[in-house]
């Protein structure tokens, strides 16, 4: 992934987090979108790697960018908690958990 969106994705998810006007779960699933569909594929859009599932693509990315274990931790329970929750009335609980507190 290029250094130069690095800063343009950190403002992006800051302003997720800082919208008084949005719901809990859209901020979770927003947040969500730009891991999931805009960071992670980034990061790993020159591998010629097939990663079966997410979990193996943010190890990869983890292990790449020499993300802190800390944040590693945070961003697969993130991915966890919010794969298993669907779209069902959990993921409100699961935005307030870690939206907040994956910078941290």
């Amino acid at each position: 992934m290029r250094a130069e969106y690095t800063p343009v994705f950190l403002k992006k998810m800051q302003k997720i987090l800082r919208r008084q006007d949005l719901s809990d779960k859209v901020k979770t699933e927003a947040f969500w979108a730009v891991l999931n569909n805009k960071i992670f594929i980034l990061a790993t859009e020159e591998e010629r790697i097939p990663f079966s599932n997410l979990f193996a693509r943010v190890s990869y990315v983890s292990q790449k960018y020499k993300i802190s274990p800390r944040l590693r931790y945070r961003l697969h329970r993130f991915r966890k908690e919010f794969q298993e929750s669907g779209a069902n009335e959990k993921i409100p609980e699961i935005g307030k958990i870690y939206l907040s507190r994956l910078w941290g």
